[in-house]
């Protein structure tokens, strides 16, 4: 399977069978973000609708310049998962990146970063949920949409994390991969309480049953979770497509098998999941950071 080579745009959303963009641009320039400590980006992400679907209900939204990566994984019907996923991914951006290039000067913002961007990370997904809901509670045939979705913010080498449902985001590094998020589902509910091995795991009935989404209800609890984004690792957030056909330790085996090349690593993830029959749409977003900032002079 040949992906689509995508023209390359800081804010380039992926949809559609299979489509693929790789960019490296530079983050902090006149009309980017300010003040973020990493001066570029090495990102690709992938897109497909698998084997046994026909329609792609996934949708991948990158904007390397302000740091913001999202992935979401739509339900509720071909046309309703595509548009929620869709609705998630770029009103949750737009909120964001209105955030970042907010005129208030630093000094005058009510609370410290951390805090300030883990309060605007919540209200980005408060606002997509009920967003979507509305938008469902309007439109009768697309009663019941919503999606799972994963939202990146990486902002002064710091990294602000917003989930539900059971998409996900890993961290890659010296050998090891590190799941960031926990699944919102019955079976990641099952494997606490009973310690179900990853094989029973894969093979439960409830593995498809999700227990947080966004545009279902009204109200959602959304995970917020932060860490310090170290120059060497990568950052990679997929749909169940991924990580519910491959082991956390085949995705660390195909990444590190790229040798640092993002769209390469994207290839093979996609490859592994077909040959395992793809039963699922597939989505896959891998962003390293590059290029410190140097120290200003004295």
């Amino acid at each position: 399977m040949r992906a689509e080579e995508l023209q390359s745009d800081p804010r380039e959303e992926l949809r559609g069978r299979s489509k693929e963009t790789t960019e490296r641009v530079p983050i902090a320039d006149e009309e980017g973000a300010k003040g973020n400590g990493f001066i570029a980006w090495d990102v690709a992400g992938m897109t497909d609708v698998g084997l046994r679907r026909s329609s792609n209900q996934d949708h991948i939204l990158m904007d390397a310049k302000n740091g913001i990566f999202l992935i979401a994984d739509g339900m509720g019907g071909h046309r309703a998962g595509e548009r929620a996923s869709r609705m998630a991914c770029i009103h949750v951006y737009r909120f964001i990146r209105n955030e970042l290039h907010s005129s208030m000067p630093a000094e005058l913002q009510p609370v410290e970063p951390r805090k300030r961007w883990t309060r605007a990370m919540r209200l980005a997904a408060y606002s997509a949920n009920r967003y979507i809901y509305d938008y469902a509670c309007a439109q009768p045939r697309f009663k019941g949409m919503g999606t799972t979705f994963v939202a990146l913010l990486v902002h002064d080498d710091h990294a602000y994390v917003a989930h539900a449902g059971d998409s996900r985001l890993y961290r890659v590094q010296a050998g090891a991969i590190t799941r960031v998020t926990r699944d919102h589902s019955r079976l990641q509910d099952l494997i606490d309480q009973y310690n179900l091995t990853e094989e029973a795991a894969r093979n439960h009935p409830f593995r498809n049953v999700i227990t947080r989404s966004l545009g279902n209800h009204p109200d959602v609890e959304i995970d917020i979770m932060d860490f310090d984004v170290e120059q060497a690792e990568m950052l990679l957030l997929c749909t169940d497509g991924l990580c519910g056909v491959l082991t956390d330790g085949q995705i660390l085996h195909i990444v590190e098998s790229a040798k640092g090349d993002m769209s390469r690593g994207c290839r093979l993830l996609l490859q592994a999941v077909n040959r395992a029959g793809a039963p699922d749409n597939v989505s896959i977003l891998i962003a390293r950071p590059k290029d410190k900032r140097e120290p200003a002079a004295l």
